[in-house]
């Protein structure tokens, strides 16, 4: 059962009408599942959320492999399957081991990983559980990623 009744036109707010009709020109329809489902009810938000994903996903400076591990790594914190089922293969084929998918899925123990990784993995433990970084962890994250992917990181997993 849905949460939110599907989104249409007569729901958004006032003044809001025009980027519905954006919008839907743009998906085709009324999105029926996942964040644009929800976002449709609120569509200058949407044009909003939409814009930053666009930019994290395909003009940030984070590798794609760092951004899909932690999308898998977000999703499995937070519990989110429709998250999950959206990037698990994304994560393999962006690189990330096949054996690193099983173990963030299965929450069992993870296999050696490469640096990059590692420091990744702590970044994001610690940033879950403490809702901020502390400076070791981030400083060893830093050095395996730009100032800014660290940044916009830091702001992909606050918000997912």
């Amino acid at each position: 059962m849905a949460r939110l009744i599907k989104g249409d036109k007569s729901q958004v707010p006032q003044g809001q009408e025009a980027a519905f009709d954006e919008i839907i020109e743009n998906l085709g329809a009324v999105p029926e599942f996942g964040p644009g489902s929800i976002l449709i009810h609120v569509p200058e938000l949407s044009k909003r959320a939409t814009a930053l994903n666009r930019y994290l996903r395909y003009e940030s400076a984070v590798p794609k492999k760092i951004q899909e591990f932690t999308m898998i790594l977000t999703a499995r914190h937070m519990d989110c399957q429709y998250i999950w089922n959206a990037h698990a293969q994304s994560a393999i084929e962006a690189g990330v081991s096949e054996a690193i998918v099983e173990a963030v899925r299965e929450e069992t123990e993870l296999p050696p990983l490469e640096e990059d990784e590692r420091a990744l993995v702590n970044y994001c433990s610690v940033l879950f559980f403490l809702n901020r970084t502390k400076k070791p962890s981030l400083l060893n994250w830093v050095k395996f990623s730009r100032v800014i992917s660290t940044i916009l990181l830091s702001r992909s997993d606050n918000s997912s």
